[in-house]
């Protein structure tokens, strides 16, 4: 008798296009695990992007005075429950950004839906765990192939995620070192993604003045010792869609989470149709 998955969440809004992008690799990444041969054989997914509604959450890691988007987050997460309730089918979720995973906004929120009774139908994956752990993966392999590791990772992010300094944190516990740009540099980051005219969260695409910024962040952090490059905000890959440029190897949060999240929903295979 045939089973169903468990269901796959994307908590959208934080950009909307992070949650359309990881909603594509879920697809992509389901046609290279599995034969795709009709709608009803892809992973159900349900996707919220009410980005109208959620404050900023860069504005208040620098500003508590600032509105709290975590109370609308928790909202939100609560209709996804309930589509998993009426279902009865368990749901892994997925916030696709990185920023929000800083301390400050992703454990008050885990915390209260560990209190919940959601706790029975959802849970949530952190983002940033997750790529941490592809990284040790991947330092790992490189030293048992090459005979070196990956002990300097090279992260670009926006200045949310920097001064929550998360990754730092799970890589550091694997003895891996984090370089990042410099106040300076960052200014520059900020400006490709949050730009207005061309930055990466106003046209959805990696246009020419972004590339060039971008790509001179990326030779810094190489001068510097970063053996691979993490993609710490979720449009980055507007610019790097493809793993290797200029000798970098880039990690990319959005298609690891992706395939965990596929992983998840085969690990809950337990409703017989």
């Amino acid at each position: 008798m045939m089973k169903q998955t468990g269901l796959i969440g994307i908590l959208g809004g934080l950009g909307p296009e992070a949650g359309r992008l990881l909603h594509g690799y879920i697809i992509e990444e389901a046609a290279r695990l599995k034969s795709i041969t009709c709608d009803q054989d892809h992973y159900d997914i349900v996707h919220l992007s009410l980005p109208s509604i959620i404050p900023d959450r860069a504005s208040y890691i620098f500003d508590r005075a600032c509105p709290n988007p975590t109370p609308v987050i928790f909202t939100i997460l609560k209709s996804m429950a309930l589509v998993a309730e009426q279902h009865d089918r368990p749901m892994s979720v997925c916030i696709p950004c990185n920023t929000y995973h800083a301390p400050v906004l992703f454990d008050p929120l885990k915390e209260a839906l560990d209190k919940s009774d959601m706790r029975h139908h959802v849970r949530i994956l952190n983002l940033i765990e997750e790529s941490a752990l592809a990284v040790q993966t991947y330092a790992e392999t490189s030293k048992t192939k090459t005979g070196t590791g990956a002990d300097r990772v090279g992260l670009i992010s926006t200045s949310g995620e920097r001064a929550s300094g998360i990754y730092r944190h799970y890589l550091g516990l694997q003895g891996i070192e984090v370089i990042q740009a410099d106040d300076t540099e960052q200014k520059f980051v900020d400006d490709a993604i949050y730009n207005p005219v061309y930055g990466l969260k106003a046209t959805s695409a990696g246009t020419p003045v972004v590339r060039e910024i971008l790509r001179d962040v990326v030779t810094l952090l190489q001068k510097r010792g970063a053996e691979i490059i993490i993609l710490g905000c979720t449009e980055l890959p507007f610019v790097f869609d493809g793993e290797e440029w200029g000798g970098a190897h880039f990690i990319s949060p959005m298609r690891i989470m992706a395939r965990r999240l596929i992983e998840e929903a085969e690990k809950r295979r337990n409703i017989a149709l």
